[in-house]
Parts: C-alpha cells; structure tokens; sequence
C-alpha cells in the first residue's frame, strides 16, 4: 500500500525517524525548524507499508517525501537539498538559453523563403 499522508508533517516523530536521517536521533535546532516549516510547504510525507508477503516481514512501514515542485519521492530531506541545488543551477542553466534566444534577431523569417525553391537554403 502506498499513500500520501496530508494530515502528516515531515516533523511529525513517525515521519521524523525515516525522513530526518541527517540528525541522528538529535532534536533539530531553532535554525533547522524555521527551514524545515519553509520545506513542509513543498515536502508531502509518502507512506509505503508491506500489507502482505509470501516470505518476510509483514506490516513494515516506510516514510519517503514526495515534492510538489518537481513530482520526486526523496528518502530524506537531506537528498532533497542536494537534489535542490542541482535543480536550481539546471533552472538557471535554461533560462539563460531562453534568454539568449529571445534576443537573437538573426533568426530566418520562414515567411520570406520559397521551400519549392532551393537556392534560399
């Protein structure tokens, strides 16, 4: 079974323990809870849970986060941060290859050339 848990936070202690790796039991520091109330907005707890196996653990539960912005699962918050960054720079990346061809005025006008004509190639 799989679900998202939109009365959940990723702060929340049963989400925290799978989520939260990064602080290794310790409580989160002011600086953390102002970050991470910015990052609920975006970060959906995920819960996976085995209901039924031939073989194994049954009644296992896992939390994951799913991220509104780019539609991943991360593991951690900590992997959604790192992913972030890169995200960020990728962003930045196309939106100065857009820009570049906004201002590009060399482009051909198609309405001037004759396609049955092949000398305007």
């Amino acid at each position: 079974m799989s679900r998202m848990c939109n009365n959940k936070t990723f702060l929340d202690n049963e989400v925290a323990y799978d989520v939260l790796k990064d602080l290794n039991g310790a409580p989160p520091t002011p600086q953390d809870l102002i970050a991470y109330e910015s990052l609920s907005k975006v970060l959906k707890p995920y819960e996976v849970k085995i209901t039924k196996a031939k073989e194994g653990v049954k009644d296992k539960k896992k939390y994951m986060l799913f991220c509104t912005e780019n539609l991943r699962i991360y593991d951690s918050v900590e992997q959604y941060v790192q992913d972030r960054k890169q995200l960020q720079d990728n962003t930045r990346e196309v939106e100065n290859q857009i820009m570049g061809l906004n201002t590009m005025s060399a482009m051909p006008d198609f309405d001037d050339m004759d396609f049955l004509n092949d000398s305007t190639f």
